[in-house]
């Protein structure tokens, strides 16, 4: 074969190599390309979740109230349950998480006329930064901000309402205050082996009362009114929801 033919096919090849590269440098990634190459499962960065726990109370200043009136006193231990929604970025780093959450409990005593039913809602922040890992879990720790909506109701055990007397029934008392806390939160989380994604999470958090307002009735005026300012500790298990 001559040099002039050799050179040909070499630069044919040559060429034909630019081509194709230009082609494929003219057809660039598509942005759900992209995501799928660098973040194949965007469903283990955000899920819904449950969160159930206990919550327990250092001190309630309505139970000193409560007692010296012969009412039934609020216990300190308290059933959680919450919902909410949980973001986090690659490889786990940050987590972030809003959630709605409820705690509940009756008192109720045999030996005294009065039973009540307490309820809280709470409104809840919550960021966490990883901090250590190993195979299949991690460590994270942060703050969690919450809000705090409280409902008492007190209530004769034995009454009975007429519809036809309304006036005469027995009367029962509700009583409401909102409360503000921070505090650090820490975490223990588990990660799937197979798909990468979180099993599991348990949470504690100790919640300082920064802000509390005074108890009121949510109907009338209320007399003699004072707040509750004792801070709170929780232990709770969240359990993940990917749809």
């Amino acid at each position: 074969m001559s040099k002039t033919r050799m050179y040909s096919v070499f630069l044919f090849v040559f060429l034909l190599k630019i081509n194709m590269l230009s082609a494929q440098i003219e057809a660039p990634l598509t942005n759900e390309e992209i995501t799928q190459l660098v973040n194949p499962d965007q469903k283990k960065w955000r899920n819904l979740f449950l969160n159930l726990g206990g919550e327990i109370l250092e001190k309630r200043a309505i139970n000193s109230v409560l007692v010296a009136q012969q009412i039934p006193e609020i216990s300190s231990n308290l059933v959680y349950m919450g919902v909410g929604f949980s973001y986090r970025n690659q490889d786990f780093l940050d987590t972030f998480e809003v959630e709605l959450g409820f705690n509940f409990t009756n008192s109720e005593d045999e030996e005294l006329n009065f039973d009540n039913a307490f309820s809280e809602v709470q409104l809840q922040l919550r960021y966490e930064r990883k901090f250590a890992e190993m195979k299949s879990a991690f460590f994270s720790a942060g703050l969690q901000a919450k809000y705090l909506f409280t409902s008492l109701d007190v209530f004769p055990n034995d009454s009975t309402v007429n519809l036809d007397e309304l006036t005469v029934s027995p009367n029962n008392i509700t009583l409401q205050h909102q409360a503000f806390f921070l505090g650090p939160s820490f975490s223990f989380n588990w990660i799937s082996q197979n798909n990468n994604r979180l099993l599991l999470r348990l949470i504690m958090n100790y919640d300082f009362n920064l802000y509390a307002e005074d108890w009121n009735a949510q109907y009338g005026n209320t007399l003699n009114s004072f707040s509750e300012n004792g801070s709170r500790y929780s232990i709770r298990l969240l359990i993940p929801l990917y749809f």
